[in-house]
């Protein structure tokens, strides 16, 4: 048996250290903020929550969100009151945006490192052989090595023994027909 660290010796097993989650308190989801600022302004958050939203989306810059905004609601809010407002949702959204991009890919680099870890876990152990199956294999390499070159040095020696062979018949055949 192999010493420990010696050749044959599993390889083992490498465990990754992960750093701690730094935990912040998280400000509530942008529809649900969204849902809570509409009601306090006394408007109906089925029908306007998801109608901001997609002008949110569908906008290129926050220029435009705001632009878009103010056309939905002027007619629901103040003039003094209205700017606001509408700064308000555009900046909750665009946080909301960073959040939800730092989530994603807090999530991609925790796939990544389960995975390496499961990778380390995997260990292939060396299958352990005998001297007498050792022995057995070299064995039979041997044997086999042997016959192929018979078999190699024995074609060599049929072609041309066969070359010969058909020529003779050859110059045979045709001296008895002759």
């Amino acid at each position: 048996m192999a010493a420990p660290g010696g050749a044959g010796a599993a390889p083992l097993p490498v465990a990754i250290p992960m750093p701690a989650p730094i935990l912040l308190p998280e400000p509530p989801p942008f529809p649900a903020w969204l849902a809570a600022r509409l009601d306090a302004l006394g408007l109906d958050r089925a029908v306007y929550g998801a109608y901001i939203e997609g002008l949110l989306r569908e906008e290129e810059s926050d220029e435009e969100r705001l632009e878009a905004l103010r056309a939905v609601l002027a007619a629901c809010l103040e003039e003094d009151l209205l700017n606001d407002v509408c700064r308000e949702v555009v900046e909750r959204w665009s946080d909301s945006q960073v959040v939800d991009s730092k989530e994603e890919k807090e999530d991609e680099v925790q796939a990544i490192a389960s995975m390496m870890e499961k990778q380390a876990r995997i260990v292939v152990k060396p299958k352990e052989v005998s001297q007498e199956e050792k022995q057995r294999k070299a064995a039979l390499l041997a044997q086999y090595a042997n016959v192929t070159d018979e078999e190699d040095g024995g074609d060599e020696q049929d072609g041309l023994t066969t070359a010969v062979n058909i020529g003779s018949e050859k110059s045979g055949a045709g001296a008895a027909a002759g």
